[in-house]
């Protein structure tokens, strides 16, 4: 039995001996740089479309408008679309900032988009707003009524409403009607009683 335990260690020795001294040493490798990273991806030399966004999604205009791509040795060109989900979808363009909320049903559901970063971390690109010299002067005072949220349900402006009437001790899902009325149609169905308050971006009411 002695004998027979010696010969099986001899045996696992040699051959890890064997199997050691046939490895080779991995070949050691430079990372490259930025530059040269770059120089490999597909889009090298390319030019780049980007969707054409406003209010909170408007960061690529600027950092084309103030040089940003250019100082990276970009070419890039701005698309004028109806939906950044659609244009990254059918490969009109190849960047694009969005509302989270509503892309992850389609990225989930197929459309060939991936999420690579936070756009927009601050707070202030769209707000409630009231008409002028209407009797609502708090989120109280919409209890019971109708409220806009112009590009739909379930999208970005019905998720920022929420989050909005949530803070403010109101059940977005009872003590409200969440409703899509289109962003141009607010002041007028405001006006004819229809809603009493629609989430609408900065920009477009300031004006």
């Amino acid at each position: 039995m002695k004998k027979l335990l010696i010969v099986l260690l001899i045996l696992a020795m040699v051959f890890s001996m064997v199997a050691c001294g046939g490895k080779k040493d991995e070949p050691q490798t430079t990372p490259l740089t930025p530059e040269e990273a770059w120089k490999l991806e597909p889009a090298y030399g390319k030019t780049l479309h980007y969707w054409t966004g406003d209010s909170c999604t408007a960061a690529t205009n600027l950092a084309d408008a103030l040089g940003f791509f250019a100082e990276e040795g970009l070419t890039v060109e701005g698309f004028l679309g109806s939906s950044d989900v659609e244009a990254i979808g059918t490969q009109q363009v190849d960047i694009a900032i969005g509302h989270i909320a509503k892309a992850a049903v389609p990225a989930t559901n197929g459309v060939n988009l991936t999420f690579v970063g936070g756009a927009h971390l601050l707070t202030g690109c769209k707000a409630m707003y009231v008409l002028a010299d209407s009797p609502y002067q708090t989120y109280d005072d919409l209890k019971g009524k109708a409220i806009s949220v112009p590009n739909g349900i379930g999208a970005s402006d019905y998720n920022i409403t929420a989050r909005l009437l949530l803070e403010a001790g109101i059940d977005p899902l009872t003590e409200v009607t969440l409703t899509p009325v289109a962003k141009d149609a607010c002041v007028s169905a405001m006006e004819r009683g229809e809603i009493a308050a629609a989430l609408l971006g900065e920009t477009f009411g300031w004006k």
